[in-house]
C-alpha cells in the first residue's frame, strides 16, 4: 500500500498500525504517524481520519455549494424554524427492499399503508404530513432488460395498492429511490443511479397526486430536514473492503465504523474506482460538502440507529426481514423502529 497526494507516493507498512474507529479503504483520506525508515517505507503507527467540520462552519464557508437547492442561509433558517413550528404530526416513513415480486411483501405493505390511513381518519391535513419514501430492491432478483413489462406489472399492483388507500393517495408524499438490483437508465452497477424509467411508473403518476420518482442518491427536504437518501449495500461491502481490521476496542457495531467512515470522508462511497465504479463526471453526487442532518442509508444490513456529529444516521433494514420499518419525525429529529404484529 502507499500513501499518495499531488506531490508523490510513498509505500507504507500497516501491519502495526493503531486504527482509529472506521472502516479504512483505499481511496480514503487519512492522516498517520509513524516512522519513516531508511528503506523509504513509512512505518505506520497511528491510523485515523481528518476529523469532520462542524455542519456550520461547512455551511458559512461553501455558501455558493447549492446541494439542496437555494442556500440563503438567514432566511433558509427562518424557513425551516418556520416549518419546524408545523411538523409535530409530520412523519417520514421510510421502507427498504419493497419486493414487489413477493406476495407476502405486497401483503405487508398493504398491513403498513392501512395502519397510516387509519391513522389519518380520512382529514386531508393529517394525512399531508405523512411522506412515504420506499426504497429498492424492487425485486428480490434482479430481472433482465427483457423483463420490463413485468417490471410494470409490479408496479401497477403498487399503484392500485395505494389507490385503493384514498386518504394517503391524494394527499401524501411517495418518494421512490431505486436499489442496486433494479432495472435503471444506464448501468445500475455504477453510481449515482438514475430514477426508475418512466415506462414503469406510469401507473403511480396516474393514481397517486404527489409521487415522486429519485435518483440514488437523492437528496431531500422534509420541514426544512436536509436529508441525504442512499440505496446500497454498504455496511458489507465496506467492511469487505477495508485494509485494516477495524477498532473494536471503539465499537463492536459495524454500522458506527460505517458512518463515521462516510461522514469523516464527506463521501458516500470513499473508495477507488476499480472496486466501485463511479460515472466521474457525477462524482459530486456522491460528496457531502457539509453533513446532512439525516442520512438514510437503506442496506440489507440489520436495522440501526446511529448518531454522530450531529447526524442522525439510520438504515430501516429489509421489509422482509422483520417485516419492520423505521419513522422519522423532523420535529424531534428523532427515528422510531416499527414493526407489523
Amino acid at each position: 500500500f502507499h500513501l499518495e497526494d499531488l506531490s508523490g507516493t510513498v509505500p507504507v507498512d500497516l501491519s502495526d498500525a493503531k486504527p482509529s474507529a472506521g472502516l479504512f479503504t483505499l481511496g480514503c483520506f487519512v492522516l498517520t504517524e509513524g516512522e519513516l525508515l531508511p528503506t523509504g517505507v513509512f512505518k505506520v503507527e497511528v491510523l485515523c481520519f481528518p476529523p469532520p467540520e462542524p455542519r456550520e462552519q461547512s455551511i458559512s464557508l461553501l455558501e455558493n455549494v447549492r446541494c439542496f437547492g437555494p442556500n440563503d442561509g438567514t432566511a433558509l433558517e427562518k424557513t425551516r424554524a418556520d416549518l419546524l413550528s408545523r411538523a409535530d404530526e409530520a412523519m417520514l416513513i421510510v421502507v427498504s427492499d419493497c419486493w414487489l415480486d413477493r406476495t407476502e411483501v405486497v401483503s405487508a405493505l398493504e398491513d403498513l399503508l392501512d395502519g397510516y390511513e387509519a391513522a389519518t381518519q380520512e382529514q386531508a391535513d393529517a394525512a399531508a404530513q405523512f411522506a412515504f419514501l420506499l426504497c429498492g430492491n424492487f425485486v428480490a432478483e434482479p430481472l433482465a432488460c427483457t423483463d420490463m413489462y413485468a417490471m410494470r406489472a409490479h408496479f401497477d399492483k403498487l399503484a392500485e395498492v395505494i389507490r385503493k388507500r384514498p386518504t394517503l393517495a391524494a394527499h401524501s408524499h411517495f418518494v421512490f429511490a431505486p436499489g442496486p438490483k433494479d432495472l435503471t437508465l444506464g448501468a445500475s452497477e455504477a453510481l449515482p443511479r438514475s430514477r426508475l424509467p418512466a415506462t414503469f411508473t406510469a401507473a403511480l403518476r396516474e393514481r397517486v397526486k404527489h409521487v415522486h420518482f429519485a435518483s440514488a442518491p437523492a437528496r431531500l427536504r422534509f420541514y426544512g430536514r436536509e436529508i441525504v437518501v442512499f440505496r446500497e449495500d454498504l455496511v458489507v461491502h465496506t467492511r469487505r473492503n477495508a485494509i485494516v481490521e477495524p477498532n473494536e476496542g471503539e465499537s463492536t457495531e459495524m454500522s458506527e465504523h460505517l458512518v463515521k467512515t462516510i461522514v469523516d470522508q464527506a463521501h458516500l462511497r470513499p473508495s477507488l474506482l476499480s472496486n466501485f465504479p463511479v460515472f466521474w463526471n457525477h462524482d459530486h453526487a456522491l460528496q457531502l460538502p457539509f453533513t446532512p442532518d439525516v442520512l438514510v442509508l437503506a442496506d440489507n444490513y440489520s436495522h440501526y440507529e446511529v448518531n454522530y456529529e450531529g447526524c442522525l444516521a439510520f438504515n430501516p433494514g429489509m421489509l422482509m426481514a422483520g417485516l419492520s420499518w423505521m419513522v422519522y419525525r423532523p420535529a424531534s429529529n428523532t427515528v422510531e423502529y416499527s414493526a407489523l404484529a
